[in-house]
């Protein structure tokens, strides 16, 4: 039972067994849990279960749900402020579940934005069409001369990025102890191992932190859980790359033992600009992560 005080309908659960487990491991999981075993399961929110290799194939229903919703529409002879709305209001909510979970591949990012582009120009699927403008002038704000139609990529890893900010904040969270146990068994995800074949959803992810990881860092408050070499913890460079460690004391490895009654500024080894930019950092009573 959940908070919510809903139930579990076991007669309606499913569960899925990976080819390698063995037939007697199968039977004893399928007991114990008391769900129907099955071979396949059916799409979820547009996406197959489980993702195969495949991977553009996996996305071949949500184009074909782009195609369907445009078809329908455009033969309303939308006017250009119709067409708009129609594609950021419908459009572009279609993909939305796979792209926050998955890193699209770049064929399927291509198809997405020439539906979108097509249904602007030219008001349908299918065709040839005009273009006034390149597409991505069409991404910047109003303010700027665009629409502020999202970039399909950009809002892949935005999306991808609120799935970073999760596992960063809620370390209690089953997610969390799934992937630490075999990504970052530090509990650092910024500091995650590389393994061979790694799932889609991981790798995913991993490109996310890859491409944000500059803008994660530590605001300093008690300075309790920042470790002084390996977290960003500072503005402008200040982090533990930055620091020497020759001029530490290897005992030091939090931020909180640099303020014992004030910055130690002079014991750090560092440049100049950025013992300027630790002296203006005040410390609180808890650190969380921005």
């Amino acid at each position: 039972m959940t908070k919510m005080g809903q139930e579990i309908n076991f007669e309606k659960s499913m569960v899925l067994f990976s080819p390698n487990t063995p037939r007697a491991q199968r039977e004893n999981f399928s007991n114990l849990l008391g769900m129907t075993v099955v071979e396949k399961l059916n799409n979820y929110l547009g996406l197959p279960i489980p993702i195969g290799k495949k991977k553009i194939e996996a996305f071949k229903d949500i184009n074909n749900r782009l195609s369907g919703r445009i078809n329908s529409w455009t033969k309303r002879l939308l006017s250009f402020g119709g067409k708009k709305v129609f594609i950021k209001a419908v459009l572009q909510s279609i993909p939305i579940y796979a792209l926050s979970i998955f890193f699209a591949p770049k064929g399927v990012i291509e198809d997405i934005q020439a539906k979108l582009s097509k249904t602007w120009w030219a008001g349908k699927d299918k065709g040839r069409f005009w273009t006034i403008r390149p597409w991505k002038t069409l991404h910047k704000p109003k303010g700027m001369g665009g629409l502020g139609v999202r970039d399909v990529r950009l809002f892949n890893l935005a999306l991808l990025g609120r799935q970073v900010w999760r596992l960063t904040n809620n370390r209690d969270s089953l997610c969390f102890k799934v992937l630490s146990s075999k990504y970052f068994p530090d509990g650092n995800i910024f500091k995650a191992k590389k393994v061979d074949k790694a799932s889609f959803t991981w790798s995913s992810i991993a490109a996310a932190t890859e491409a944000l990881k500059d803008g994660f860092g530590w605001q300093v408050r008690n300075g309790d859980m920042i470790n002084i070499r390996a977290d960003n913890w500072g503005m402008e460079g200040l982090n533990g790359d930055v620091i020497s460690g020759d001029c530490l004391n290897p005992n030091e490895t939090s931020v909180k033992d640099l303020w014992p009654s004030g910055w130690r500024i002079g014991d750090a080894g560092m440049p100049p600009k950025s013992k300027r930019c630790l002296a203006k950092i005040g410390v609180k009573r808890f650190a969380v992560y921005l």
